[in-house]
């Protein structure tokens, strides 16, 4: 079963159109919302990332 991210590079060049991203799931730069990382060394980075970018 294909991924998230593989179905949305399906039929591209690996490259990801982040105006459509953004058109279809606009809750990715919401802000002031709550989610769930995972609580590894990449979750950490990532909430860092979004509460940098999204708050």
């Amino acid at each position: 079963m294909p991924s998230r991210i593989q179905k949305l590079l399906e039929g591209r060049d690996n490259s990801i159109d982040y105006d459509e991203l953004i058109k279809k799931h606009s809750w990715i730069v919401e802000k002031n919302v709550n989610c769930i990382l995972s609580p590894d060394s990449d979750g950490l980075l990532c909430g860092l990332l979004m509460s940098y970018f999204l708050t």
